[in-house]
């Protein structure tokens, strides 16, 4: 391996190597991999060294019979047939998935190829800090054998008084709703759930009892902030808060219903939709169709669900004409997200003089929630409703239901899972996870609040995946505590 290039090897549980035997043109086939004290663990590779460095080949195990090790090791040969283990790095940086594909490489600061630092980047999965599979690198020196990160990944955040850190092993004055958060702090990860870091101390709040179909919240009692952030940390899902949405369920909008989808045809107050395709039959889905997954939001037993024989038929459902006499058209939808106006649209469309003037499309979900349009600038026009499912791919159906034109607009369901800071009731702030199991720092800016009374709520009203949030570590500071993405900059 002249110079000191790296060869990367990757395999998973079944390990195999290869040389060159013509001076590094053709890889050969060597058989077994000589890799036996790695046992189960995945091995993936790095990329290449400065040859003055001269190691000869670096790899690391990312996962040891499915347990997550967050460490990369390196290992050199001389010949790819006998390695040696030189050191190993980790854990650091995010945690909450599988460490896997690093690659270590050299970059000269500034183009200076005289101050040169060295790169390591580990893929993971999931555990992101930004949410679901990612990438992070750590920066620092590389002496042949061991590299040592310039950070050490250790944060002390500002001081301040604590609000609450669940230490007592209670939840103390605040309240519990609903079942997500059990009857007491979590001591570590629950039933079914994947191993939780980053909490303070050995108790923090979890939403995960009973899985992440499971809802509540977890509210402070009102008091007064004297200080200019609070500090905290959050994990769990990666759900923000959507202003103008509401926990729980709300009346339908008052209103003349055009179709509510209960009888076994689609038949309806202003007369028969007309079905095109083989999407929609010839009638209304009650419920979850066969192989899809649960569907729910739908108010009483029928629906507009275009799954009828999976995600590969396609049609459409039209109503009749209708009169807009009402400021909104408020209805349920779900499915996929595909909207209209792209090559192979799941919406719901507002049709005037033939032409398209309003849209919705699902958000690849079977939980149907409230959507609404503003028909203002439309009043006495004629138009229908016409339900396209155009896509034969993945989430590739739409869900329609409780179609109504109100003078009230129908407000979404909160499908959150995140902190959120409360004044005189409405939320002010908010944060939320990274879909990682790894709680981080956040903070709430509370400058402008000072004297006033607030309360902090932590919610969980998500029943998908990652539907659950973590929390720990409430404190009144001087100084924003800092996630280790605002770190890194």
């Amino acid at each position: 391996m002249a110079g000191g290039a790296l060869l990367p090897v990757e395999a998973v549980e079944e390990q195999g190597r290869g040389f060159p035997a013509d001076g590094g043109v053709v890889l050969g086939d060597h058989g077994d991999a000589g890799f036996e004290e790695l046992g189960q663990r995945q091995v993936v590779e790095a990329d290449q060294c400065d040859a003055a460095l001269q190691p000869e080949f670096l790899q690391g195990p990312a996962g040891s019979d499915g347990q997550e090790v967050h460490k990369i090791s390196f290992y050199s040969s001389p010949d790819l047939k006998h390695w040696s283990h030189r050191s190993d790095f980790g854990p650091a940086g995010a945690t909450g998935g599988v460490w896997e594909c690093p690659d270590l490489f050299p970059l000269p600061v500034d183009g200076n190829p005289d101050r040169t630092k060295w790169v390591l980047a580990v893929n993971l999965n999931p555990g992101a800090i930004a949410g679901g599979s990612g990438a992070q690198y750590f920066v620092g020196d590389f002496d042949g054998t061991h590299f040592t990160a310039d950070d050490s990944g250790t944060y002390t955040p500002p001081g301040g008084t604590t609000l609450q850190d669940f230490e007592s092993g209670t939840f103390g004055d605040w309240t519990a709703a609903g079942n997500a958060f059990g009857d007491a702090p979590a001591t570590g990860a629950l039933d079914g759930q994947s191993p939780v870091t980053g909490f303070e101390g050995k108790d923090f709040a979890d939403s995960f009892h009973g899985g992440d179909a499971s809802t509540g919240t977890l509210t402070s009692p009102a008091f007064t902030v004297t200080s200019d952030y609070i500090n905290f940390k959050v994990g769990g899902g990666n759900h923000p808060y959507q202003p103008g949405s509401v926990l729980g369920d709300e009346p339908t909008p008052a209103g003349e219903t055009l179709a509510d989808f209960e009888g076994g045809t689609y038949s309806s107050p202003i007369g028969d939709w007309t079905a095109t395709g083989d999407a929609f039959g010839t009638g209304p889905a009650q419920g979850t169709l066969p192989d899809q997954q649960q569907v729910s939001g739908f108010l009483g037993h029928g629906l507009v669900n275009s799954y009828l024989n999976g995600d590969a038929s396609t049609g459409t459902l039209t109503s009749p004409a209708f009169t807009i006499d009402q400021k909104y058209l408020d209805f349920l939808i779900g499915g996929g997200y595909h909207p209209a106006g792209s090559d192979t649209p799941t919406a719901v469309e507002l049709v005037v003089d033939g032409k398209v003037v309003r849209s919705a499309t699902g958000a690849n979900a079977e939980a149907l929630n409230w959507a609404s349009w503003d028909l203002s600038d439309l009043r006495g026009r004629q138009a229908r409703i016409k339900v396209v499912d155009a896509d034969t791919g993945g989430w590739g159906h739409i869900n329609l239901d409780q179609v109504v034109l109100s003078d009230t607009q129908a407000r979404p369901r909160s499908a959150e899972t995140g902190v959120n800071l409360l004044v005189d009731g409405k939320v002010v702030q908010s944060a939320t996870g990274a879909g990682s199991e790894d709680l981080d720092w956040a903070s709430f800016n509370t400058a402008a609040y000072k004297g006033r009374q607030v309360r902090i709520q932590v919610v969980d009203a998500n029943t998908g995946g990652w539907g659950h949030v973590l929390a720990d570590q409430f404190s009144a500071a001087d100084k924003p505590a800092l996630s280790a993405t605002r770190r890194a900059h």
